[in-house]
C-alpha cells in the first residue's frame, strides 16, 4: 500500500492554512522543528519556496529522496512542489523565509540564468563568506520586520530585500560554479601531466610521490585528481600504463615474459603474472596466444 504524502499549501503542520499568491512568512527555526522534536517528515508544499538560514548547529535534509548534511553559515534553498524533510541536531539555530513563487518568478523575469543558477542549488555554503553571510541575516531581519506593518508601499520595500537576498545567493552560486570549473580544468591539466610523465618513464622503478613531485603536488592531491578525473588511485593508473604497455610488448614482440616484467621494471616475474591476470583476467601467456 502507498503512503501517501504530506501535502502542505502553508507551512509543516498548519492544516487549515490555504497560502495566497501574497505569501510570505518569517519565523525562527527553533520554534517549529523544537515542536516536532527536531525532525521534520518528508513532505511539500504548494507553490512556496523556502529559504533556511543556517547560523550554527547542523543536521541532515532530504530533497526528492536524496540526502545532503546541513552546515553552518549556510543557506539551504527548497523549491516549490519538491519533496523534502529534516533532521536538525537538537539546538540548531537558524532563520526560515517563506514565500509564494509569485514574487521570484517576478523578479527573476528575463533573467533565466538567474533563477536557473539559484534553484540548481539546494544548499550555499558561507564559512568562508562570513560577511555574506550576516547580509543576507540583516535583509531577512528587514523582512522579518517589515512583515507585520501596514506601512504605505510595504511590498515594495519586501520585494526589493527579496532581491538583493536573490542577488547575493545567484553570486554565489556563480562563483561557485565557477571555481568548480576552475577545479575541473586544474583537475584535468594535472591528470595530464602525471599521465605523460608515467608514460615518459614507464621503464624506470619510480614511485608514485615522485611522480607527484615531478607534476608538484603532494601524493594526496594526485590521488584526489586521478580519483576526480578517472575514478581510479595514483596507483592504479600507473599499473594500467605498465599493463598497456606489456600487451603491446606480448603481442608485438617476440621477448619472453620475464623480459617483458624487466623491461618494465617489474623486479618480480611472479608479481608481474599476478598483476596481470588480477587486472585482465587472464595470465600473460594465455593474453599472447589471444
Amino acid at each position: 500500500m502507498r503512503t501517501r504524502l504530506q501535502h502542505f499549501d502553508g507551512l509543516f503542520g498548519d492544516q487549515q492554512l490555504d497560502a495566497s499568491s501574497d505569501f510570505f512568512q518569517c519565523e525562527s527555526l527553533e520554534v517549529r522543528s523544537k515542536a516536532y522534536n527536531w525532525e521534520i517528515t518528508e513532505h511539500f508544499h504548494s507553490d512556496l519556496l523556502q529559504l533556511f538560514f543556517i547560523r550554527s548547529g547542523g543536521g541532515r535534509f532530504s530533497l526528492s529522496k536524496k540526502q545532503f548534511l546541513i552546515e553552518e553559515k549556510s543557506v539551504l534553498l527548497i523549491p516549490a512542489n519538491t519533496l523534502h524533510g529534516f533532521q536538525f541536531e537538537e539546538g540548531v539555530e537558524g532563520e526560515v523565509m517563506t514565500f509564494s513563487t509569485r514574487f521570484p518568478e517576478n523578479l527573476m523575469k528575463g533573467r533565466p540564468e538567474m533563477q536557473e543558477s539559484i534553484l540548481s542549488r539546494n544548499q550555499l555554503n558561507f564559512q568562508q563568506q562570513p560577511e555574506c553571510f550576516d547580509r543576507l541575516l540583516v535583509y531577512y531581519q528587514c523582512i522579518e520586520a517589515e512583515l507585520p506593518e501596514h506601512k504605505i508601499e510595504k511590498w515594495a520595500v519586501v520585494r526589493s530585500l527579496l532581491e538583493l537576498i536573490l542577488t547575493e545567493l545567484y553570486r554565489s552560486s556563480f562563483e561557485a560554479e565557477r571555481l568548480e570549473l576552475l577545479t575541473s580544468h586544474r583537475s584535468l591539466a594535472y591528470y595530464q601531466q602525471f599521465l605523460t610523465s608515467v608514460k615518459r618513464q614507464m621503464n624506470q622503478s619510480i614511485a608514485v610521490s615522485a611522480y607527484a613531485a615531478d607534476v608538484g603536488i603532494t601524493v594526496v592531491h594526485l590521488n584526489r585528481v586521478c580519483r576526480e578525473v578517472v575514478g581510479k588511485s595514483a596507483l592504479e593508473v600507473v599499473q594500467e600504463v605498465l599493463l598497456q604497455e606489456a600487451k603491446n610488448y606480448l603481442l608485438n614482440t617476440q621477448y619472453s615474459i620475464a623480459e617483458i616484467a624487466y623491461f618494465l621494471n617489474f623486479n618480480d616475474p611472479a608479481y608481474f603474472n599476478r598483476l596481470f591476470k588480477k587486472k585482465v583476467g587472464v595470465p600473460p601467456g594465455e593474453f599472447r596466444r589471444g
